[in-house]
């Protein structure tokens, strides 16, 4: 498990502005109009996890004044706003990650449920007033890895507006000692064949 304390990620979030403003090759981004809007790469700032935010909802508002645009609900095991992929026990949203969500809806951060469980993706879905992510990973009609998002999941996303990335780490894509680029294809058609290429 990782530490991740209200102190701890405002001083990350204000560091990673500070390298983000020296840097001619990439700048934050506060909505999609934004790309392209200067030279170099538009990079959308994310947290892994709502420890953070601890049951102090107000933070949601004030990271996103510093340019927080996404926010995911878990980091592989449950907290206090949902349940975590790999947990032994599957759990969804708890009353603090409906409230949590709302907040999210009503500021502008993308609610993000990757390393979530299935329960947690689908209830996100459906309680969430705007799209929302499952930012990377792979499918799990392909792989059945616990990290891997399942059909249910997908259709509850893609219902919804929202999107599901596929992330290119080699045990996700293939049980082949070797990824190639057609396991890569593989998944993004899987997906496009569930919940749609729109």
């Amino acid at each position: 498990r990782y530490l991740r304390s209200f102190a701890a990620n405002d001083k990350a979030l204000d560091a990673a502005l500070a390298r983000s403003a020296a840097n001619d090759q990439v700048y934050v981004a506060k909505r999609g109009s934004d790309i392209g809007k200067e030279p170099g790469c538009a990079a959308f700032l994310q947290f892994q996890s709502c420890e953070t935010i601890g049951e102090d909802l107000s933070r949601i508002a004030h990271f996103h004044r510093k340019g927080l645009r996404v926010l995911q609900l878990t980091h592989h095991n449950n907290n206090a706003f949902a349940g975590g992929a790999i947990e032994p026990v599957q759990s969804g949203l708890t009353r603090l990650g409906r409230e949590g969500i709302d907040e999210m809806n009503r500021v502008g951060i993308l609610p993000d449920v990757s390393h979530g469980s299935s329960e947690t993706i689908i209830e996100a879905a459906k309680h969430s007033k705007t799209p929302i992510v499952f930012s990377h990973g792979a499918c799990k009609a392909i792989i059945n890895h616990a990290r891997c998002i399942d059909d249910a999941g997908i259709r509850a996303i893609a219902s919804r507006g929202g999107v599901v990335g596929i992330f290119m780490m080699s045990f996700w894509l293939t049980r082949d000692p070797v990824p190639k680029v057609e396991h890569l294809v593989a998944q993004l058609r899987h997906v496009a064949n569930i919940g749609g290429l729109e």
